[in-house]
């Protein structure tokens, strides 16, 4: 009985690690910490050009921004099943899906800033901005 226990626990921690690995492999986490260390130096009110259209490591052409509470499932005509659905119940990030015909690719979260509220709408679906690669050049302020 006691083996039985152990085994299903075990079974449970490999199948939840791997759910979680699984979203977490898109993700760009070392460039989020870039970025998020990028806008932490920028001075206030002064601004600065944000490019993401020069991002290479993979293939995209569309970006994707949405805003808290944004519920990512909601959102038609694309595949957006490697990113997590997260942000629906957070307002403590911005998230960012790299998407390549019409399918999401990578993903960052960015820490909430005020400069974010500076990116001009792109076009508009269920309370997200899709921006097409070469649009992706932001002149934002802190």
């Amino acid at each position: 009985m006691q083996l039985k226990y152990v085994f299903n626990i075990r079974t449970l921690l490999i199948v939840s690690f791997l759910i979680n690995s699984s979203c977490e492999i898109h993700r760009l986490s070392e460039m989020e910490t870039k970025i998020d260390l990028f806008l932490s130096e920028q001075e206030e009110n002064i601004p600065f050009e944000f490019v993401l259209d020069t991002v290479s490591s993979f293939e995209w052409d569309e970006l994707l921004i949405a805003s808290p509470y944004t519920d990512l499932e909601r959102i038609e005509g694309y595949d957006l099943s490697r990113f997590p659905n997260a942000i629906k119940s957070h307002d403590k990030f911005t998230f960012f899906g790299f998407i390549h015909n019409k399918k999401g690719v990578k993903w960052m979260n960015l820490k909430g800033s005020k400069a974010f509220s500076g990116i001009p709408n792109g076009r508009v679906i269920k309370g997200c901005n899709v921006y097409p690669k070469k649009k992706c050049r932001f002149v934002l302020k802190n």
